[in-house]
Order: structure tokens, then C-alpha cells, then sequence
């Protein structure tokens, strides 16, 4: 692993992409040309990072950039929401920056290659090797294809219109239209016999050769005019890796959704099983229906005998009735033991407003009760106050539920590396597959490589 700063944004390079970036070369035909396109596509995929990462800092945030195999990504946190305008410009600052420099580089090419007694064969190969890893896997990126960049500002654009869960859920769905696209360009452009792909194909191949052009522009121009040529001939590495990236999100995401039709079918007594964790005090379904009721209300709902509202829902009444000693004195027993009481899952809303309220530090005490806290501040604690209770409660009672509910609070709130680092440990301490790939809260994780690394190690702890 290596590690610098660019600009004073800290750099991580794995060994792994230093592997990939061999495997590039390879593929180009080895040689001065391989060598050129493996640092070329190197040497660009972090300019596009950079590019991510000063847009995303001057707008507040913190910012790293970490370089794996055959990809790279920024990771960014902020001390408080970003607008939706702030997004567009960090997802779109990495692709443009890396085409403004892929031309800016084929510029200089086009220039020397012209002046008389120049090596043209050398500048030829650069030229080649600038015009794939400079303008056609920066166009590529602006695809609406999940998870590249272009995916991501085509979800906060439709986050105008539409929650974020539905948002998510039509990118997705035009990821799969565009992929179906990609493919069948790619199927039609097999069959030579298709004159108009014919023609497309040669035109493609005449722009990659434009750097004879003694027109600047008109050579660069035929570098978008090579584009075609990527899809005539089937990017499988596009279709594998977005299409993979794709299809684990939105299985995520019906999960997500039949647990929360099974919350509401156990809320209107229809049955389903119980979404309440494991650990929670009680898991009778009445009780449970009679809690939500209360926090859909704000009103004290009447309990089942042997049930007691939690001190989460006493202490949402009281405030909801401007009573806030009463809601501070209801919160100082969210983890103490005695009486018979669970919070739903989805943490209520509701359970925002009182974080405030809670004693600090807030306690640690019975053991499910403090998870269930924990799992109010994974939600919507801030990340300082979340991770300074996760290690209390996991040095009291060692137990890596802590590890879990941290991480993926931390993938909640854009802090990727960071949940990393705590899903790592979780996995070691016990690893847990199925909770790995189905919780809805580490869906900002899948497309890392990181991550499928441990889902693959926990899958192999099963066997």
C-alpha cells in the first residue's frame, strides 16, 4: 500500500491497482503502447479523483481518494447536508476534469507530433493511449449506467421530484434500460453485414487516426467521433461491473421494502414476522402493533398486560405536549433494565428530536437496551456521538452487534471508508454474511471493491 497527498488530499494506492494497471497494458498489446495506456489510465483515473475531491472539499467537506483495482473513488464527509446542486457539481467534477485534461494532453501530442523531425511513431502510440484513457472512459463515466458518475447525477436530479428511495430506485431501473442498450449495440455491431454499423465503425476508426489531421480541432473532434467504436465492440467489463453494481442494489432495496411491508403487517395485526432485532426485550406482536400506534398518534397507547411503553415513545408524548423535564426524565430509563417494552425497527422518526435530550454521555446499561440505543444513534446520531457509544457498549459486553450498527450508520452519513474500517472488524469478530449483504444500510457500500472482498470472505466463513 502507498500512500501521498495530491493537492492535500490524502492518496491511497493498493497494490491492486498497480495489478489492474498491468492487466491493462497486457491487453493493449504490451510493448510502448501497453506501457503508455497502462499510465495514461493511471495517471488520469487520479486526476478524475482529484477532480471529486477538490470540488467536494471546497464545498466543506473531508475528503481522501483511495486507487484499487480497475477503479478509484473520492470519499467525502460533511458537517451537514449537502445541497442537491453541491452533488451534481462533485459527481460531475471527476469525469469533466478528466476530458479537459485528456484534450489538454492531446493537444500537446497533436502539436509535437506535427513539428518536423519528431518521433511520430512514439507520439502516435500516446496519442492512441490519451484518446481511450482521456475522452472515452470520461464519456463513458457520464453515462447514466450505475454507479458511474452520470448515474448519480441523474438520481439527485429525479430527487427533485421524488423521495430519495424512489430516486434510487429509477436510476436503477434507467441503469438497466441503458445496459440493455449498450448490449444490443454492442450484439448489432458483430454482424458486419449491417451496412450503416459498417459505416459507423469506419468512421470511428478514421477519428482515431485523426491525429494526421494538421486541424487541431478537427482532430480532436474525431476522438468523439471514435466513441461509437467502444459500443460497436461490447465493453463486457461495463456491462459486468455496472450491471453486477446494479443488480445488488436493487435486491437491497426489495429487501428493504419487504421488511417494511412486514413492520406494517404486524402493526395492523394481520401477522408476518417480527422485524424487532434480536436481543430486543419483547417481541409480542400486539405490543409492538400498540407502540407504533403511539408514535403515529403522540398520544399514550394502551398496552397489552405485561407491556410497558418504552421510554423512547414516554419521552415523545411528554415532548410532542411541550413537557421536556418529562421527556429527559423518560430518556434517563432508555437503557435501564426492568419493565417490558421494544422500539420498532425502522427506528421511529420521531426518536431524532430526542437525541438532544439524552443524558451525556448517554448511559450503557442493559445489554439489548443499549443496543437499541445504539441503533437510534446509528440512525440518526452524529458520528462523534455514535462512535463514541459503539466503543462503550462493545468494551462493556464485547459484542460485535456494536461493530455492525456503527458501520452502518457511518454508511448512512457518506463516511464509506470509515464504516469500512468498522464493518472489517465487525466481519472479524463474527462474521455474518447474510447481515452483510442484506442490510439496506450498507447498500452506499456495494460497488466498493472492499467490501465485496469481505462479503466474499464472510461467505467463505459459512463453508
Amino acid at each position: 500500500m502507498f500512500q501521498f497527498s495530491a493537492f492535500r488530499v490524502p492518496v491511497t494506492i493498493d497494490p491492486w491497482f498497480l495489478l489492474g494497471l498491468f492487466f491493462i497494458s497486457q491487453w493493449s498489446g504490451g510493448g510502448r503502447v501497453g506501457l503508455i495506456a497502462a499510465v495514461a489510465l493511471g495517471v488520469l483515473t487520479l486526476i478524475h479523483e482529484l477532480g471529486h475531491a477538490l470540488v467536494a472539499r471546497r464545498a466543506g467537506c473531508n475528503v481522501s481518494i483511495r486507487l484499487n483495482l480497475f477503479v478509484g473513488w473520492a470519499s467525502y464527509s460533511a458537517a451537514r447536508p449537502l445541497s442537491r446542486a453541491q452533488k451534481i457539481r462533485i459527481s460531475l467534477a471527476g469525469p469533466l476534469t478528466q476530458l479537459a485534461t485528456g484534450l489538454l494532453a492531446l493537444s500537446v501530442v497533436h502539436t509535437l507530433f506535427h513539428q518536423p523531425g519528431s518521433n511520430r511513431q512514439l507520439w502516435a502510440d500516446m496519442w492512441f493511449g490519451l484518446s481511450w484513457a482521456g475522452i472515452a472512459i470520461a464519456v463513458l463515466n457520464l453515462l447514466p449506467l450505475w454507479p458511474l458518475d452520470g448515474s448519480h447525477v441523474v438520481q439527485q436530479v429525479l430527487s427533485k421530484w421524488f423521495d430519495d428511495r424512489k430516486a434510487l430506485r429509477a436510476t436503477l431501473m434507467i441503469s438497466v434500460a441503458g445496459l440493455g442498450v449498450v448490449l444490443a449495440i454492442g450484439l448489432a455491431g458483430r454482424n458486419h453485414s449491417i451496412a450503416a454499423l459498417e459505416h459507423e465503425r469506419q468512421r470511428a476508426i478514421d477519428g482515431l487516426y485523426a491525429l494526421t489531421d494538421t486541424s487541431l480541432v478537427s482532430a480532436l473532434w474525431g476522438q468523439f467521433r471514435a466513441l461509437p467504436l467502444y459500443f460497436l465492440e461490447l465493453p463486457w467489463f461495463l456491462l459486468l461491473f455496472s450491471g453486477l453494481a446494479t443488480m445488488q442494489t436493487l435486491s437491497a432495496i426489495k429487501r428493504q421494502d419487504r421488511q417494511v411491508q412486514d413492520l406494517q403487517e404486524m402493526a395492523s395485526g394481520r401477522g408476518g414476522p417480527t422485524l424487532l432485532r434480536p436481543m430486543t426485550p419483547t417481541t409480542d406482536p400486539t405490543a409492538a402493533a400498540a407502540e407504533l400506534e403511539g408514535w403515529r398518534t403522540g398520544h399514550m397507547p394502551a398496552m397489552p398486560k405485561g407491556n410497558d411503553p418504552s421510554p423512547w415513545l414516554r419521552a415523545h408524548v411528554a415532548r410532542t405536549t411541550g413537557h421536556v423535564q418529562g421527556a429527559r426524565a423518560a430518556l434517563m430509563k432508555v437503557t435501564a433494565d426492568g419493565g417490558r417494552w421494544s422500539l420498532p425497527d425502522p427506528v421511529p422518526a420521531g426518536t431524532r428530536e430526542l437525541i438532544d435530550l439524552l443524558p451525556s454521555p448517554p448511559p450503557v446499561g442493559d445489554r439489548a437496551r443499549s443496543l437499541a440505543l445504539l441503533r437510534v444513534l446509528a440512525a440518526y446520531g452524529d458520528p462523534k456521538t455514535l462512535l463514541d457509544y459503539a466503543n462503550e457498549v462493545y468494551k462493556r459486553f464485547s459484542e460485535p452487534e456494536a461493530l455492525y450498527r456503527a458501520a452502518a450508520g457511518l454508511a448512512q452519513r457518506g463516511l464509506p471508508d470509515d464504516a469500512m474500517a468498522w464493518l472489517r472488524r465487525a466481519a472479524l469478530e463474527r462474521p455474518d454474511h447474510t447481515r452483510i449483504a442484506s442490510d439496506p444500510a450498507f447498500v452506499p457500500l456495494h460497488s466498493r471493491l472492499d467490501f465485496q472482498q469481505v462479503l466474499a470472505r464472510t461467505r467463505g466463513a459459512l463453508n
